[in-house]
């Protein structure tokens, strides 16, 4: 993959491995210290609280619901 600009760029922001990443050069660190900073952006405490809360909810109101046919079973096809 590291054969195009972008499989190089992919490459530096998917590297793990500790022995290559000290033969990084600055260029290369800044590329995957970027990517990983934009990528430990997510959600803030509180939105992911309230999606959680918003799951919980619905796979509670689901469970509650009769399912297709009253009886348990799946409709047939």
């Amino acid at each position: 993959m590291p054969e195009t600009p972008l499989g190089q760029t992919v490459s530096i922001r998917a590297e793990d491995d500790p022995d290559i990443l000290k033969c990084f050069n600055a260029q290369q660190h800044r590329i995957r210290n970027e990517w990983r900073s934009r990528k430990s952006r997510g959600m803030s405490d509180s939105d992911y609280n309230s999606a959680m809360a918003q799951f919980s909810a619905f796979f509670r109101d689901m469970a509650k619901k009769p399912k297709a046919g009253g009886d348990g079973q799946c409709p047939r096809v």
